[in-house]
């Protein structure tokens, strides 16, 4: 860019045009495409709101021993409180907790048209913000109930607003939402900490005192607060830290999930970029000259999370957004260069070309976003994460609109394979079995099952009335016998899950 000719300071019709169609695209995909690939999303988030709102949800062993924060699903239980009110159907509140969830993850994508719109006015606008709003990985983790998500996302925005500074005078009323966010992003994930911590000395230290009081004061409330909610909703204040780390640090349960050498994370992005993960780090390598505290960022997340040896695909999620954002700005970047050497025109149509490959890009990827890529510790199957689980959690949801349901059965597939009782919402006991024959000797007990697609037509009275992929729904007519003081809850204690 010239030293003569400026990039105006907003450009709002790109930030709306933008932030809407990624909203949208997110919303659809949730919506469209309902899927389950990691258990947590559902119960460690989902099932807990449920519980609060409704009464009843499976209860796992991290919030029987206190050992997650009730920050997330309590976030979630508002959301399905309101939508309650005018509507109690599984559909109606699992849009409205996706839609919740994506507007989070708005927030790379704001944090991307700010820093668009400073490198090249509003056509770095639309190419930063169009690179993190179509990018395949963060559409899909836009509506995952995940704290990882949530708090990679609010630790974008408080990195994007601590770059952002780098030229302007910051305000005292954005030092406090700075140290809001990062603050709040640390307390839901304690491993993003060192980024935020980092990130927000950086951006306090040369503020004037009263910003710094007001930065600290704020960043302390914030963290106090999450310490209160747990003496509130547990036993004693961070007590859901404290366990968290004894249980599977000190304790090493953790480790009974799969584990990982140090060069996990980098194996599995080299699967599922494949060559595409050159020019992507390219870009980025050229926005990180433009924005080097997110890349400071995004490299401290990534340290800290090596060493771990339990990884998950989904734990370097705070590390995929801020890289994806860079590269967002690198094409910005090359894009102001090619606009500063050639005609308007010309300019318009590398704007469109890049953000046509962009795209292009991300669809090709996503085409082929499946298990056997993601997974880190232990073998998965081949099967696209946008599909994956979907007949557990439609199967569910199926047999929660049966009128006489009046018991459950899971055959062969597992718990984690379906929704719980977020998709049931039918408080009827929920029986595990292990296969049809378990099935035929306590049907009895209920008038409704989830098996393997690969089954036969009928089970004894039961007959099958619905399939997809990898489950199907199974039915007989008549009432339901009981077990006194049996509870799926009880059954999953006893087992230690």
């Amino acid at each position: 860019m010239s030293a003569s000719v400026a990039p105006p300071r907003f450009a709002p019709h790109a930030l709306v045009a933008v932030i809407v169609a990624a909203f949208g695209l997110r919303v659809l995909v949730a919506y469209g495409m309902p899927n389950l690939v990691w258990p947590d999303e559902v119960f460690q988030s989902q099932e807990q709101a449920h519980r609060l709102v409704f009464g009843y949800g499976i209860i796992p062993w991290e919030f029987r021993e206190g050992a997650r924060s009730w920050m997330v699903p309590g976030f979630l239980a508002l959301v399905m409180q309101v939508t309650s009110w005018f509507a109690s159907s599984p559909a109606a509140y699992l849009t409205t907790c996706a839609a919740a969830l994506s507007a989070i993850s708005l927030a790379p994508v704001w944090g991307a048209l700010r820093l668009g719109v400073r490198e090249a006015g509003t056509r770095g606008a639309i190419v930063a913000g169009g690179v993190v709003a179509m990018w395949f990985e963060l559409v899909y983790f836009a509506p995952k109930a995940l704290s990882e998500v949530v708090a990679g996302n609010l630790l974008a925005l408080g990195v994007v607003l601590s770059a952002l500074r780098e030229r302007t005078e910051i305000s005292s009323r954005r030092m406090i939402v700075i140290a809001a966010v990062l603050a709040l992003a640390a307390m839901l994930r304690v491993q993003l900490a060192p980024a935020a911590l980092l990130t927000f000395v950086l951006v306090v230290r040369p503020v004037p005192r009263t910003q710094q009081w007001a930065a600290l004061i704020t960043a302390g409330a914030v963290v106090l607060a999450a310490g209160l909610l747990d003496w509130i909703t547990w036993s004693y204040p961070f007590q859901s830290y404290v366990e968290n780390i004894r249980i599977n640090i000190v304790e090493g349960k953790s480790a009974a999930y799969g584990v990982a050498g140090w060069t996990a994370y980098f194996e599995v992005y080299g699967r599922i970029w494949g060559p595409w993960a050159v020019p992507v780090l390219a870009l980025a390598v050229v926005g990180a000259r433009r924005a080097p505290l997110i890349a400071l960022a995004a490299a401290l997340v990534l340290i800290v999370h090596l060493p771990i040896a339990h990884k998950e695909y989904r734990f370097a999620y705070p590390a995929l957004v801020l890289v994806v954002l860079l590269a967002g700005l690198g094409t910005a970047t090359c894009v102001r260069w090619i606009g500063d050497r050639a005609t308007p025109r010309m300019a318009t149509l590398a704007t469109i070309g890049v953000l046509v490959a962009w795209a292009s890009v991300s669809l090709r990827l996503a085409n082929d976003f499946h298990g056997e890529q993601t997974q880190l510790a232990t073998s998965a199957a081949e099967q696209l994460h946008w599909e994956r689980r979907r007949g557990g959690l439609l199967a569910m949801q199926r047999l929660g609109e049966e009128p006489a349901l009046c018991g459950v059965a899971i055959v062969g597939i597992g718990l984690a394979n379906t929704g719980g009782y977020t998709w049931l919402h039918r408080d009827v006991p929920i029986y595990v079995l292990p296969d049809a024959r378990a099935m035929l000797e306590k049907g009895a007990l209920f008038n409704g099952a989830v098996l393997p697609a690969a089954t036969d037509d009928a089970y004894g009275a039961f007959v099958r009335s619905a399939c997809w992929a990898e489950a199907c729904v199974f039915t007989r007519p008549g009432a339901c016998a009981t077990v006194p003081g049996y509870h799926i809850n009880r059954m999953l204690e006893r087992r230690g899950l």
